[in-house]
């Protein structure tokens, strides 16, 4: 299957970075999709055949990148979570419950937009669920679902971009004065 180059990201708006998002991502995992519909053997250390059935069960991500990942059209949408159908009005009742997005929730949204004779409808079917017209690549994989997998990571929860330039230097600083810098991982 020969998937098409989006173009340059950066002369993108918000719907085509949300493309070239999802195409980074179809790229890199096209090689899984046909094997997370019919198992792949493969043959572990214990020399035990095993049948795997690849999918993706968790992405970590910031606020940004969930809505990229999950073709949600962000923070000021009337639908901002890319976990649920909260409305941005009622962001702040935490303890209320609210549909959640789900593969098949949302690709239901889309028939809907492809079904609609004018684009003044789709828009407004597209607001109404916070969603970009882009189908998401996990929704072809089996045991995968984009909207499930997305995981809130509080490594990624400093939205003033402080992790990389300032907290990730001293963190290094901390682990070279602690002897600890490249022992993390060893045994």
């Amino acid at each position: 299957m020969e998937i098409d180059d989006p173009g340059h990201h950066t002369s993108c708006g918000t719907v085509e970075n949300v493309e070239f998002s999802l195409f980074k991502c179809e790229v890199i995992f096209r090689s899984l999709k046909k094997h997370s519909k019919c198992e792949e053997v493969h043959m572990c250390n214990d020399n035990m055949a095993c049948i795997l059935h690849p999918g993706i069960l968790i992405e970590s991500q910031d606020g940004e990148e969930a809505s990229y990942f999950c073709a949600c059209q962000g923070p000021k949408a009337n639908f901002p979570c890319p976990k649920c159908l909260v409305p941005k009005m009622k962001l702040d009742r935490i303890t209320e419950s609210f549909e959640l997005r789900t593969s098949e929730n949302m690709h239901s949204v889309l028939q809907k937009v492809f079904q609609a004779s004018s684009k003044v409808t789709k828009k407004k079917i597209l607001q109404g669920y916070g969603l970009h017209n882009i189908n998401h690549f996990l929704w072809d994989f089996q045991f995968s679902d984009s909207y499930a997998a997305s995981s809130y990571d509080t490594l990624h929860s400093d939205d003033l971009r402080k992790w990389g330039k300032h907290l990730w230097n001293l963190m290094l600083e901390i682990l070279e004065d602690t002897k600890g810098l490249g022992n993390l991982t060893s045994k």
